[in-house]
C-alpha cells in the first residue's frame, strides 16, 4: 500500500539543486555558444553561432556541435531526468503525476543522451532527422508542463504551488518557439537562431530552483514551529 502523500517528506531541496545544477549548466552552455557575440555582433564567428547548426537543444540534422556547449546541455538533461524520477516516486499514488513525470524523465534521457553521443562523435551519432526532432521536442515540452501542473495541484504549501507554477509557466516561455520569438524582437539581425539562445531555459531553471529551495524551507520551519503532538 502506497502512502499518503501528506506523509511523504516532499523532495523540495534536493530537486531545487538538481534545478540550479541543470540551470547552471544551461547557462554556461549559452555562454560558450555566444562567446564570439561578446566581441562584436557582425563578426564571422558570432555569424556562424547564429546558425542552426549549433542548435544543441535536441540534435538534429544538420549539425556541428560546439563540444564543451553540448556536453554541458547533456549534463543538464541527465540532472532534469533525475529531478522528474525523484518527483515520479514521491507522487506514487497519483497515476497522472507519475506517467507525466517517467514520461518527462524518459524524453530528458532521450535528449541527453543523443546530445552527449554527438558531442562525442563529432556528430556522427545521436544526430536526429527532423520528423523524429519535432516528435521529441514536443514530448520534451508538454510531458514537464503537465507534470508541473498536476504536481501543483498536489503540493501541500502554498510556497510549493508557487514553484510549480514558476517552472510550468517558464518551460513554456524557454520552449524553443517562444525563445526564437522572444529574442527574435530583440536582435533582428539574427540570421537563424536569435543571440542569447540558451540562456532563457536556463534564467528558468535556476530561479525555479531558488523557489524549490524557499519552499523546502518554509515546509521544515513549519515543522520546528509547530511540531506534531507527542
Amino acid at each position: 500500500m502506497v502512502p499518503p502523500r501528506s506523509a511523504i517528506r516532499a523532495p523540495w531541496v534536493p530537486t531545487a539543486i538538481l534545478l540550479v545544477v541543470a540551470g547552471t549548466a544551461l547557462l554556461l552552455a549559452a555562454g560558450i555558444r555566444w562567446r564570439p557575440c561578446v566581441i562584436g555582433l557582425d563578426t564571422r564567428a558570432c555569424v556562424a553561432a547564429q546558425d542552426h547548426l549549433r542548435d544543441y537543444g535536441i540534435v538534429s540534422a544538420p549539425f556541428e556541435p560546439i563540444l564543451g556547449a553540448v556536453v554541458l546541455a547533456a549534463l543538464a538533461s541527465f540532472v532534469m531526468t533525475g529531478f522528474w524520477l525523484l518527483w515520479a516516486s514521491w507522487a506514487a499514488a497519483s497515476r497522472t503525476a507519475v506517467v507525466a513525470c517517467l514520461v518527462a524523465a524518459a524524453s530528458s534521457a532521450v535528449i541527453g543522451s543523443g546530445q552527449l553521443l554527438a558531442a562525442l562523435t563529432d556528430g556522427a551519432l545521436g544526430v536526429l532527422g527532423w520528423v523524429p526532432a519535432s516528435v521529441l521536442g514536443l514530448i520534451a515540452l508538454l510531458a514537464p508542463v503537465v507534470a508541473s501542473v498536476v504536481l501543483l495541484v498536489l503540493s501541500p504549501s502554498r510556497r510549493g504551488r508557487l514553484a510549480w507554477a514558476v517552472l510550468a509557466i517558464g518551460l513554456c516561455l524557454g520552449s524553443q518557439v517562444a525563445e526564437f520569438v522572444i529574442l527574435s524582437n530583440l536582435f533582428l539581425a539574427s540570421h537563424d537562431s536569435p543571440i542569447g539562445t540558451g540562456f532563457l531555459p536556463g534564467v528558468v531553471l535556476v530561479v525555479s530552483g531558488c523557489l524549490f529551495g524557499v519552499a523546502g524551507i518554509d515546509r521544515a520551519g513549519t515543522r520546528v514551529v509547530n511540531p506534531p503532538p507527542s
